[in-house]
C-alpha cells in the first residue's frame, strides 16, 4: 500500500527478542527482511527492548507484575537471570520524535535499536518494583522466583546498542527507579483500584 501510494518513509516497530520465541516475534522478524525488498522506500525499522509504563497492555510483564502486588497475589517466576534493557515509555516517544525530525537523515533500510543503553537483571528489576510498591502501599504479595522454568528460545542476554539515536542527540532521561515509580502510580489510582487518589498524584511530583 505504501510502495502504491509512494509513501517516502516508514517506519516500523520490531522487537529484539529471539524471533524463534513465539509468533508474534517471529512475524515482526519475517516483516523486517521482507522490507529490504522494497529500494524506492526507506524503511526506518526501530528494534525497541522492554517498553514499559502507564496505560501499557494488560498482558505486558510489568503490567501484570503491580497488578498481582495490587491484589496480594504471590507471583511465579522463573529464575530472574535474564538480562534486559528496561525503557520507560516516555522515553521511546522522546526517541521517535527525534527519528521524524531527522526523518531525511534515513535512507533506503535502517536498523534503529532503541532502549536505554543500560542491562538490568529481570530479578533486580522485579524486586524494586516490589521495594518500591511497598514504600507507597503495601502488599503481601512474595516473589517466587524459580517457580517457572526459562523459555528454551528466550534471549538470555540483550544489549541494546542506541548509538545511532545518540548521534541524533538521544539521551535516555528515566532511570529504572524512575520509571517504576510512575507505572506503580498510575496502577494505584487507575480503574477503581486506588488505594488512595491524593497517595498516587504525589507519585507524579
Amino acid at each position: 500500500f505504501a510502495n502504491d501510494k509512494n509513501i517516502k518513509t516508514f517506519i516500523n516497530i520490531n522487537t529484539l527478542q529471539n524471533p524463534m520465541t513465539n509468533p508474534y516475534c517471529m512475524s515482526k522478524n519475517h516483516l523486517s527482511n521482507y522490507f529490504r525488498y522494497f529500494d524506492n522506500i526507506n524503511i526506518i525499522d526501530v528494534c525497541i527492548e522492554h517498553m514499559y509504563g502507564p496505560f501499557d497492555d494488560n498482558n505486558k510483564f510489568i503490567h501484570y507484575l503491580i497488578e498481582q502486588m495490587i491484589l496480594n497475589n504471590n507471583i511465579k517466576l522463573s529464575k530472574g537471570e535474564q538480562l534486559r534493557d528496561f525503557i520507560y515509555i516516555d522515553d521511546v516517544i522522546n526517541a521517535f520524535k527525534i527519528i521524524i525530525n531527522n526523518i531525511d537523515s534515513f535512507k533506503k533500510y535502517t536498523r534503529c535499536e532503541l532502549g536505554s543503553g543500560k542491562q538490568t537483571r529481570l530479578k533486580d528489576f522485579i524486586e524494586l518494583t516490589l521495594d518500591i510498591f511497598n514504600q507507597y502501599s503495601n502488599t503481601n504479595s512474595k516473589l517466587l522466583f524459580g517457580e517457572k522454568p526459562y523459555n528454551p528460545l528466550e534471549n538470555m542476554n540483550i544489549k541494546t546498542d542506541i548509538s545511532l539515536l545518540q548521534s541524533f542527540g538521544y539521551i535516555p532521561k528515566y532511570s529504572n527507579k524512575d520509571g517504576i515509580t510512575k507505572t506503580i502510580a498510575y496502577h494505584l489510582n487507575r480503574g477503581g483500584v486506588t488505594h488512595s487518589p491524593i497517595l498516587a498524584l504525589s507519585l507524579f511530583l
